[in-house]
């Protein structure tokens, strides 16, 4: 009969192992960063090696058009300023202040968020185009057009604010606290792209948030900034007040926002593809902007390509050296584990 004995495993050696796999795990994110930096560099050089064509010749595939927007079936009011457009954010931070609660600091909460979206035209004068977002659509958008309005407390805000305050909801909008807020808006676009996620959806946010889009005959020829009146009654128009149930508050409050404006200078990188000739209605374009098929990719921007291009390569850049210096920190750390044989730190705490 064979016995065998088992040695014990000591304090020492089970911390050892645990510092061993803290380290692994490290160094398998130090390396997605790299690769993440790696990819990001790939995409800025498609996007400069990628010209942009006109409208009246894009071709079936991967495509980059410029032009002016034009709705299509929607637009929408921009929710703190004056101004209509086709994409936008907005967040709602509110001073929290607990004068009686020794466990709960003063600080900014979220109180509302949220994202909304339509299709729309892109008009470069040799034609016009439907573009079609979906949920994994990134937007950049430049800081020209995304601003704060700061309320102190007791103070009214301004008169688009208090429409927005004033209104019923009929948005998807989040109730929720910054932690929460890391699933929506670019971040969350963002998270979808590195990790993953369903990027077959053609649907964008606002068509899952808001009512089936119904003509706007109060829309006029001057609200919707020219134009024949019989066209801008085609689309609805989505008052500011529709997009939130937040009340009014005498707090200090911040709101925020980023839109993409009706007739604004868009850049579209994306796959040009033909429409279901059944959901083409007379007169109406027959060919859409979607996700490029290729790449997974799908950017809207204000942007020219010229700065999306430098701004890709400087984030590459940026994610390279981060993963570059952290994988080099780690590797530091596991070498002196390998070789020497002490963690940092346990020889004087363990026995």
């Amino acid at each position: 009969m064979v016995v065998v004995s088992y040695e014990p495993v000591t304090i020492r050696e089970a911390a050892q192992v645990e510092v061993l796999l803290f380290v692994a795990l490290a160094l398998v994110g130090a390396l997605a960063i790299i690769y993440w930096g790696f990819q990001t560099y790939r995409f800025g050089r498609i996007i400069s090696d990628t010209p942009p064509e006109p409208v009246r010749s894009v071709a079936m595939g991967r495509t980059e058009v410029n032009g002016q927007i034009l709705p299509y079936q929607r637009i929408y009011d921009q929710p703190f300023t004056e101004g209509r457009c086709v994409y936008g954010e907005y967040k709602v931070r509110e001073y929290r202040e607990y004068p009686n609660d020794d466990d709960k600091d003063d600080r900014w909460e979220t109180v509302a968020s949220g994202s909304f979206g339509c299709p729309f035209y892109i008009d470069d004068g040799t034609g016009k185009i439907l573009v079609e977002p979906n949920d994994d659509t990134i937007y950049e958008i430049s800081d020209e057009y995304s601003n704060t309005i700061r309320v102190g407390k007791n103070q009214s805000p301004p008169d688009t604010v208090q429409n927005f305050l004033g209104g019923t909801s009929t948005a998807t909008t989040s109730q929720s606290s910054d932690d929460e807020d890391a699933n929506s808006g670019r971040l969350g676009r963002l998270r979808r792209r590195f990790f993953g996620g369903d990027g077959d959806e053609q649907s964008s946010v606002t068509e899952q948030s808001f009512p089936d889009a119904q003509p706007d005959d109060s829309v006029t020829e001057e609200e919707s900034g020219g134009g024949e009146t019989e066209q801008a009654s085609e689309y609805r128009h989505v008052r500011r007040g529709e997009f939130s149930s937040v009340s009014s508050t005498s707090r200090k409050r911040r709101y925020s926002q980023t839109v993409l404006p009706v007739e604004g200078e868009t850049y579209v990188y994306g796959g040009a593809t033909r429409r279901d000739p059944e959901s083409v209605s007379a007169g109406d374009v027959a060919e859409a902007i979607r996700t490029d098929p290729s790449t997974g990719e799908f950017i809207i921007s204000d942007k020219s390509e010229f700065e999306l291009a430098r701004g890709y390569t400087k984030r590459s850049v940026m994610y390279m050296t981060a993963g570059l210096v952290c994988g080099a920190m780690i590797l530091a750390v596991l070498a002196q584990i390998l070789i020497t044989g002490p963690v940092y730190g346990i020889e004087a705490t363990l026995p």
